[in-house]
């Protein structure tokens, strides 16, 4: 495992296991696995699976977050646009992995004629919905704190009360970092005027949905609604909203989720 530099404006990282990884698993024109966090993630969440992983992969480390540079108060949703964008070109050919708001990301990405080919696949773990698609509505995000965040574009902390929505703390969960008050607004915005109105995808993808997700909880549908929306398998796995920090998530994601992307499992 190494921290490698992506060239970009906002000096991004990411975590990889490029020097791990026997040519044999993953020969350099086979696509690599490239994580996209969520709000306040970074590439530490996807660091046991980067680790395990036969395949090349990265996790990205959005700007202003973890090791990237940038300022985190600048950063808007179509800035982290472009740092996937920088990410796939340094890389090459991926396998898309978006969990949450990296999964609107990822819907973003995957619609732009100049990206589709360089992506291969598509998988949307808890993903944030586009435009179109009801986001659940959670009393807790109108606190002062967050509504002066994202008005006047200023970092801010998730409070205790939101993280268990996340079953955080917890033992497998790493801590949460701050988020852009000014990403986050354009995305709750957007969805309501319309701007994150993604288009239906050409690429095989997949939706997976947490079933003790409260964050985006099952009963609701969203994920569901997602993948009817792009033609997209859909599959649920026990875990909360973070899929890929619970050990069930992990292994779904070596056990079904690797060989679906591999071609090998409908």
């Amino acid at each position: 495992m190494k921290t490698k530099k992506i060239p970009s404006e906002g000096e991004l990282t990411a975590l990889t296991n490029e020097d791990d990884v026997l040519p044999s698993n993953s020969p350099s024109n086979l696509p690599a696995f490239l994580f996209i966090p969520g709000m306040c993630g970074t590439a530490d969440q996807f660091e046991m699976l980067v680790k395990t992983m036969k395949q090349r992969a990265y996790a990205l480390n959005l700007r202003g977050h973890g090791t990237s540079g940038g300022e985190l108060r600048k950063a808007s949703f179509l800035d982290y646009c472009d740092d996937i964008r920088d990410a796939i070109l340094a890389i090459g050919q991926v396998y898309l992995i978006g969990h949450s708001m990296g999964g609107l990301i990822a819907q973003v990405i995957a619609q732009e004629s100049a990206m589709r080919p360089f992506v291969r696949k598509v998988v949307l773990l808890a993903s944030t919905p586009p435009a179109g698609i009801k986001i659940p509505f959670r009393i807790g995000f109108l606190r002062p704190r967050y509504l002066w965040a994202m008005a006047f574009s200023k970092p801010f902390e998730l409070h205790p009360k939101e993280k268990k929505l996340f079953r955080h703390p917890n033992d497998f969960y790493p801590p949460f970092e701050r988020e852009s008050g000014k990403a986050v607004g354009e995305i709750l915005l957007g969805n309501l005027v319309g701007a994150w109105r993604v288009i239906r995808t050409s690429m095989p993808t997949l939706v997976v949905a947490g079933t003790e997700d409260e964050v985006f909880p099952l009963s609701i549908g969203t994920q569901k609604e997602i993948a009817k929306f792009h033609g997209a398998l859909y599959r649920e796995v026990v875990t909360g909203h973070m899929i890929h920090c619970e050990p069930k998530g992990e292994r779904f994601f070596t056990e079904e989720i690797v060989p679906w992307c591999l071609g090998n499992r409908e």
